[in-house]
Parts: C-alpha cells; structure tokens; sequence
C-alpha cells in the first residue's frame, strides 16, 4: 500500500499518474481537509478514488503508544514500516497554547551526554513525508495546534533539506497553513546548518542549545564544540542574526552543580554580547535513567535567574514538562524500538 500523507501534489501526480494536472492539487486539499475515508472525496472521479482505496493508505506510521501527563503533555511513539520508532509530542501551556515538538530522524549522532536520545545512535533521517505524519497524527489526537518546534529526537539541521520540504508543505494553505514564523528549528551548533539558514533567509525561527559557555565545559556535554567551538559557532550565528534579522533563542539545560554557577553564568554574558535581544531558555535538567546527572534544586534555580536578571539576560524558566511519562527525549521511543 502507498501512503498519502506528506507527499506534495508533484508526488502525487507522479505515483498515481494524475491528469490533469488539477487532478494531484485536489488530492492534495482532501488528504488535509479531515477526510479519511477515499468514498468521501466528492470531487474526484469514481476510477480514481477506488485506485486509492485499493492502493493507497493515509498514513505509513502506526501509533505504538500514547502518554498523558497531568500537566497536559501527550506524548505518542511512531513506527514505520521498515521499525523505526520515533516520539512526536504535545506541549500545552498553562494558557491552553498547544506546541508540537517534532522529530527530525531516528535517534541522533550528536552525542549529547545528557540527552537520552543520544543513548541509541543515528539510524536514518526521517523523510519530509515521515515529518508531516507525525504533524497530521498530533493533530487528529490533540485538536488545533499554533506552533510547531523541530526539537524532538535528532539534529534538524543534519536533515535540513527533508526538514525545509515538510515545513512548504505544512505552511501551505491547503494543508495546515502554518505560520512560518511560528516554527522553530532547534540545533545544538551545526555551523554549516547555521549558515545555510542565513545565506537563504529562512524565515523559521532558530533556537540554539547552548547549555555551557565555556568551550571546555560545553565539550563535556556536547562533543560538537570540538567540531566547532564557541567561537566559531557565535561567528554562525551572529552572521544569521545580521542576514535574517531575526531573534536567536538560547536553551540552557541548567545541571546541578555543573553549569549552574555564577561563574558559569558570567561566561553567559559574554558570550551573548553583541546579540540584538537575545532570549535564553532555562530548562532544569530532566532526570532520565542511565544519565547520571542532577536537577538543580529551585533555589540554585532561582539564584541563576536572579544573576541573569542583574545582568540584563533577558532569561525565561521552562519547566521540563511530562517527567510522569518518561518525558525525556528518546526516553519513551528508545522503550517502544526494543519490543
């Protein structure tokens, strides 16, 4: 069977040998319009809607499992035909604001040492395709969703062309027609990636996860400052600050008595110098088995807000959310790929 899900109307035309050409946009507009039975597709021929009913499916993702945390996170584990198993969530703010947080391949090669994710290794990219079905499914489940953030299993931007082709096909009218500027791309500092996105003036947001400003220490947590250290990566980032125009977001994963010190806190500062408003997310670092660091109590929490406020960081605290559903990156999915 075929799925239809995530391919663009060319694909369409291309797999089923839609003419005339009008033929693949209609297709297009049914797949997103909550249709999930082919009888219902009013307006395509009769010949062509039984091709597809015994042919085609909607979708190549299975839902293995879903979690519900009692602060509203629903998390859902995928798997694709060939047994790749990734996580897709919802995110719902005390606001009601709904976020979807979107893998980008299956597993990592970065090597995060506090990510579960990175526990597994990289087994393969998620096509575009694969990408708009974790959307679609997130949103058949959890209703509307305003905001969509590529911060789930993987490296967006070591799948950066798979990655641009699912959001043109997310941002078009006929599928959800989401805002451009309410996506955001999240890299952990692949320099390349970085200026890719400034050289096209991608109109995504980009988050960057910094957790450390102190080449040596950040290495500790993340093997690709040694690829491309601080220096090198502000470089990036201050050349897509001044090309796109655009506030860069900083996420800081704040570990016990690892990066939570006032010292820590003043390599921060410098290294945020010369960022038009830069905004810093601080995550308290979420427990996850096999990892052997701490979360910091709330008042060194507090004690690292209250710095950042005297030194006119404009910092955020974000809570981790789903800790009662193995809400950790990969936790869940890496559980679901061993059965």
């Amino acid at each position: 069977m075929i799925s239809l899900i995530g391919k663009t109307p060319k694909e369409l035309a291309d797999e089923w040998s839609l003419s005339p050409p009008f033929r693949a946009k209609q297709l297009f507009k049914n797949l997103y319009s909550g249709i999930m039975n082919f009888d219902e597709m009013s307006d395509l021929p009769k010949t062509l809607r039984e091709t597809l009913k015994a042919n085609g499916t909607f979708f190549s993702a299975e839902l293995l499992r879903e979690r519900v945390s009692a602060d509203g996170t629903v998390k859902r584990t995928l798997r694709f035909p060939d047994g790749a198993v990734i996580e897709a969530v919802v995110l719902t703010t005390d606001k009601g604001r709904k976020t979807a947080c979107l893998s980008t391949q299956v597993g990592c090669a970065m090597g995060c040492r506090f990510c579960h994710t990175a526990l597994g290794g990289l087994k393969r990219n998620l096509s575009a395709a694969e990408i708009v079905e974790e959307m679609i499914l997130l949103r058949q489940k959890s209703g509307p969703i305003s905001h969509i953030v590529f911060m789930g299993m993987g490296e967006p931007l070591n799948n950066l062309d798979e990655v641009v082709k699912a959001v043109e096909i997310l941002s078009s009218p006929e599928c959800c027609h989401f805002s451009k500027r309410k996506i955001t791309i999240s890299t952990c500092g692949v320099v390349p990636g970085i200026l890719r996105m400034a050289e096209e003036k991608m109109p995504m947001k980009l988050a960057v996860s910094l957790n450390a400003a102190d080449n040596k220490k950040r290495a500790q947590l993340m093997p690709i400052t040694l690829k491309y250290p601080l220096e090198e990566l502000k470089d990036a980032l201050l050349h897509y600050q001044d090309a796109v125009g655009r506030r860069i977001t900083f996420e800081y994963v704040l570990i016990d008595e690892f990066n939570d010190s006032i010292g820590d806190l003043t390599a921060l500062c410098r290294f945020l110098n010369g960022f038009h408003t830069p905004l810093v997310n601080l995550i308290p670092w979420n427990p996850t088995p096999n990892l052997s660091f701490k979360s910091p109590s709330n008042n060194r929490v507090h004690r690292f807000l209250q710095a950042a406020a005297d030194n006119g960081i404009n910092m955020t605290l974000r809570r981790s959310r789903g800790r009662d559903i193995e809400g950790a990156c990969g936790q869940l999915a890496g559980k679901d790929s061993e059965k």
